[in-house]
């Protein structure tokens, strides 16, 4: 598989937005007129695009994974998966800078919800670009008679967020208009990058979950199965 450099479309359901905005049901209608309204806004401000790319699995011992191209991801989680593959898709996805541009502007102008609102489109947009490219991806695996993980992040579980400088490297980053900090944070930061493993074990690779394990009960990305 490839380096794949495309643009995909976002399709954001208002009601799926109303819980991120604190809502439990149906918003006033103030509400839900400025989350219409901001939605074709987001249409106009994002430019969805990806890059993702395949590595062998070299080796891995105790918590060091070696992969094809001198790439070496340091962590017991990540390592954990891969030692029962044999491949890793490795990601990286944004929609852009002027989005981000947009909330601060709208703050800097007191449209304090209207930027709030906006933002919160934002992250749910770049995450429905990183569901899609994790089932297009998925559906050229399973093609080859394999199966693919869930993606992981670097900053989630133990994967330290200096490792996503690799993750970055790998698929050429810049390409897609992201840059690195010296803390490895991306910018648009309306972007992410992440591994999925790919090998020919249901049980060990596409049902691996490391939450049952962890004791950090609170954390945000927690999966319960």
């Amino acid at each position: 598989m490839v380096i794949t450099k495309n643009r995909l479309k976002v399709e954001l359901d208002p009601p799926f937005i109303w819980k991120d905005l604190g809502y439990e049901d149906r918003p006033p209608s103030s509400i839900t007129s400025l989350l219409e309204e901001q939605l074709e806004t987001l249409q106009e401000l994002i430019q969805p695009r990806y890059a993702c790319i395949t590595r062998d699995v070299y080796l891995v011992h105790e918590e060091h994974c070696f992969l094809q191209g001198m790439i070496v991801l340091n962590s017991h989680v990540v390592a954990r998966l891969l030692q029962k593959c044999c491949s890793v898709a490795m990601f990286a996805v944004t929609i852009g800078p002027e989005l981000e541009e947009r909330v601060s502007a709208l703050s800097s102008e007191g449209m304090v919800l209207k930027a709030h609102i906006l933002d919160v489109l934002g992250s749910r947009a770049v995450e429905q670009v990183a569901d899609q490219v994790y089932e297009m991806t998925k559906r050229a695996v399973m093609m080859e008679g394999l199966c693919m993980s869930r993606r992981i992040s670097p900053g989630y579980c133990d994967w330290d967020m200096t490792q996503q400088k690799f993750v970055f490297n790998a698929v050429d980053g810049q390409q897609l208009g992201i840059t690195l900090n010296d803390e490895c944070f991306m910018y648009p930061a309306k972007s992410l990058s992440g591994i999925m493993g790919i090998g020919p074990s249901r049980k060990y690779v596409e049902n691996y979950n490391p939450c049952p394990e962890c004791d950090r009960q609170n954390c945000p990305g927690r999966r319960l199965s």
